[in-house]
Parts: C-alpha cells; sequence; structure tokens
C-alpha cells in the first residue's frame, strides 16, 4: 500500500511538470495567464470576473480605470471598486439612470440592509440572553493558552473524567468525547448557552493540561467566575 501511495504521488508530480504554467495557476488558458500578468496581482478569478464584462486586455483595462477616474466614481481604484462599478455601470444601463445615481442607491440598499441585520442581531442576543442568561467557556490549557483540545483534560488511561452538567431541567454526565456537544467552539474554548438555574462539575485527568472555568454574563461579556483545576482537581460552581 505504502508503494502504491508513493508510486501515485510521483506520478501526480510528473504529471503536474507535463502541465503547461496557466493550467498550474488555475488559468483557463495562456491568454489569460498572460493578461493577468500584466495587471500584476489578478488571479484566475479576477481575470474570469473582468472578462464577464468585456475587459479582455490591458489596454481595455486601462480604459476602464481612466473611465473610474473620470466618472468622479471612486478615490479608489482597487479591486471591489473596480467589480463595483463593472456592476453599478451594468444597472444603471438596464435601469436609463447616471452611474452615480445607481451607485449612491445601492450603497444607500446596502446600508438599509447593514443596519437591518444589525439590528437583528442585537435582538437576537437579546433574546438569547434571557433564555441563556450565562455563558460558560470550558478550555483546556497550557502554557496559559488554550489547548484547542477540551478533551485532553477529560482523558487518562483509565478512561478519563466526566462533566457534570445541570442546566434548567436537563441534569447530564458528559465523557470526553461527547464535551463538543455541549456547545460552540471558539478561540477561547468550549462556550456552552446556560439557564438561570445551572450547575457544572468537572475534574481534571490530564497531569500536563490545566481545566479552566469561566462563568460570563451572557449580555454584558462580564466575568462573573473564574476557576482553574490542575492534575485531579475539581472546578465547580452552581446558580
Amino acid at each position: 500500500m505504502k508503494k502504491l501511495i508513493l508510486f501515485l504521488l510521483v506520478l501526480s508530480i510528473g504529471l503536474m511538470g507535463c502541465m503547461p504554467l496557466y493550467q498550474q495557476q488555475g488559468y483557463a488558458n495562456e491568454a489569460d495567464f498572460k493578461f493577468a500578468q500584466t495587471l500584476g496581482n489578478s488571479t484566475p478569478q479576477r481575470i474570469n470576473g473582468l472578462k464577464s464584462y468585456g475587459i479582455t486586455s490591458k489596454e481595455d483595462f486601462d480604459k476602464l480605470l481612466a473611465e473610474i477616474k473620470a466618472a468622479n466614481y471612486s478615490d479608489n481604484t482597487n479591486w471591489d471598486t473596480i467589480f463595483s462599478y463593472l456592476k453599478d455601470r451594468k444597472d444603471a444601463k438596464a435601469a436609463g439612470i447616471p452611474i452615480l445615481k445607481q451607485r449612491d442607491a445601492r450603497l444607500k440598499a446596502e446600508k438599509a440592509a447593514a443596519d437591518k441585520a444589525a439590528a437583528e442581531e442585537k435582538q437576537r442576543k437579546i433574546d438569547f440572553a434571557k433564555n441563556y442568561p450565562f455563558t460558560a467557556i470550558l478550555s483546556c490549557e497550557m502554557n496559559g493558552r488554550n489547548f484547542g483540545n477540551l478533551a485532553v483534560c477529560f482523558s487518562d488511561r483509565s478512561g478519563g473524567t466526566e462533566l457534570n452538567l445541570t442546566n434548567g431541567s436537563e441534569v447530564n454526565v458528559y465523557k470526553n468525547y461527547q464535551l463538543q456537544n455541549l456547545g460552540r467552539e471558539q478561540q477561547d474554548g468550549l462556550h456552552i448557552p446556560l439557564r438561570r438555574n445551572f450547575s457544572i462539575k468537572a475534574q481534571n485527568a490530564s497531569d500536563y493540561g490545566i481545566l479552566r472555568l469561566q462563568i460570563l454574563d451572557s449580555a454584558t461579556g462580564r466575568v462573573i467566575d473564574n476557576q482553574a483545576a490542575g492534575h485531579w482537581k475539581v472546578v465547580a460552581i452552581k446558580n
């Protein structure tokens, strides 16, 4: 099996070496690759995007930049601006309105959508905090930083330890392989939404990791409790 894998790897490398450079770089053809080279910082996706608007050469591209400047569309000519201009130009033509009017209408609509999304997210957090006023963050730390694998602090050769959790009316015991079902893993640890009445108890089975438990106010993010436990020590809190 190892010989077969090695053979396939060597074969794939050999086939890659036989491919034209433009294909290796992800371009559809050599003309697209050469066009991209004239732009300096392009990609196959950007080239395809430009082609969809009829921009197929450096000359076309330079004319487009001059057009953007002449229209007083934006002080920037980065890629976001370029593709926004192309889209606005197309939509303005279809609507029979000046491009700046189309740009302003789009920006207004985008702002309204962003404001609506922000308001909905704010309300979601308020509703969430009503149902889950507290959040537990469980992490397994090494050298003061989250190890990124909480199960390490619940594992040893004898089978490991368990997490005892009462969350509202639910009472459960979780093994190390079940922990991820409790919440959402983030950079600082596993976030577990908690009802108003809860209790958590966990014992650290790791001889090198530090088990940390933090309790946060879900609405404000304020840390209410912060505990750490070494080998065979326990973190526990009840509300």
